[in-house]
């Protein structure tokens, strides 16, 4: 006997919700192909909202980070797992 017989799901996807919040200067941004930049809100904040409507997981993309050569504000990942209990990832 297998171990996919017996598993309903086995062949199907899943949906996961995965949103990636843009940061800027500690700040979440909107905008189009990261021009026309507007402040979304804090990432902490923004990041609860999410978890707190279904989202599996949490990435955030420091948009300016390869420019400027800053670091990962582990402060959002820490404060997100947290309040979310929804894992996060930095890219």
């Amino acid at each position: 006997m297998s171990m996919l017989q017996g598993n309903k799901n086995a062949g199907r996807l899943t949906k996961r919700i995965i949103p990636c919040l843009d940061i800027k200067d500690g700040r979440t941004v909107k905008g189009t192909n990261f021009v026309d930049l507007r402040d979304a809100g804090d990432p902490v904040e923004l990041g609860a909202l999410y978890a707190q409507q279904g989202a599996d997981e949490l990435v955030f993309l420091d948009i300016t980070a390869s420019y400027q050569y800053t670091f990962y504000c582990w402060r959002w990942n820490k404060q997100c797992g947290r309040c979310s209990g929804a894992p996060s990832k930095r890219c």
